[in-house]
């Protein structure tokens, strides 16, 4: 699997005692947005370059697409899609990344070993599902805000 900067590992380990799984389930990266941003609206401001504040984070674990993904989710939450809805599409999501779910087999010519990326999307699946609850514990990080207009 990838390797992301030791600085960079550093991070998840302090908020999510563990490192994310590369690219970034949503769940996850979603979380972790929720612990470093002070609220939904900090987090998808844009930032002095453009993309969104989340985006341009060293904080944030996850691949560009990924943390888009999770955006999207916080998103869906504060608009007030059903918390098991928002998984159902986050993990939907984090399956077709790289096809993953499918051992990435609609990617003609790739060169990794059979079982490369349904092994990577277990692991980050798994990873997710420990962190559901977590993300659940922080509801008032987007409850409290009105839903968004952007």
């Amino acid at each position: 699997m990838p390797k992301r900067p030791e600085w960079d590992q550093q991070n998840d380990l302090e908020i999510l005692g563990e490192c994310a799984v590369y690219p970034g389930h949503p769940i996850t990266v979603g979380y972790v947005i929720t612990k470093v941003f002070d609220s939904f609206d900090v987090a998808y401001e844009s930032s002095t370059s453009g993309p969104p504040n989340a985006l341009c984070a060293n904080a944030i674990p996850g691949a560009g697409g990924c943390v888009y993904a999770a955006l999207s989710l916080l998103k869906r939450l504060r608009e007030g899609v059903p918390i098991e809805q928002a998984f159902t599409w986050a993990d939907e999501v984090w399956g077709s990344t790289d096809d993953m779910k499918n051992d990435g087999r609609s990617w003609p010519g790739r060169t990794v070993a059979p079982g490369y990326y349904l092994k990577r999307y277990q692991e980050g699946q798994g990873q997710a599902d420990r962190f559901k609850q977590k993300l659940v514990e922080h509801r008032s990080w987007w409850e409290t805000i009105r839903p968004s207009t952007k």
